[in-house]
């Protein structure tokens, strides 16, 4: 585990996927606000908004499988912690 990594695998996307919103937020905002660099102004709005559409993707997909998808982790660390201890 690191330092993004600090619940379980569902809980670590739906969490990643509002950061990236809100980094697609932040340089749609920084586009707009920009009138002293016009390509960053035409197309770093479009970029945000691309990035939000990713991140609402991921945060959607997640919620519709989250059950699985801690299912899922709950049996692959079943499987670790039965490797490790030898059973």
């Amino acid at each position: 585990m690191n330092a993004f990594s600090t619940g379980s695998m569902a809980d670590n996307l739906l969490r990643w996927s509002k950061q990236l919103e809100a980094l697609g937020g932040a340089i749609t905002s920084m586009a707009a606000s920009t009138a002293d660099d016009v390509s960053f102004e035409l197309y770093g709005e479009d970029m945000g908004l691309i990035i939000i559409q990713y991140a609402n993707a991921i945060h959607d997909t997640v919620e519709e499988n989250y059950a699985v998808m801690v299912r899922m982790e709950q049996c692959i660390e079943a499987a670790t912690s039965c490797e490790e201890t030898g059973n």
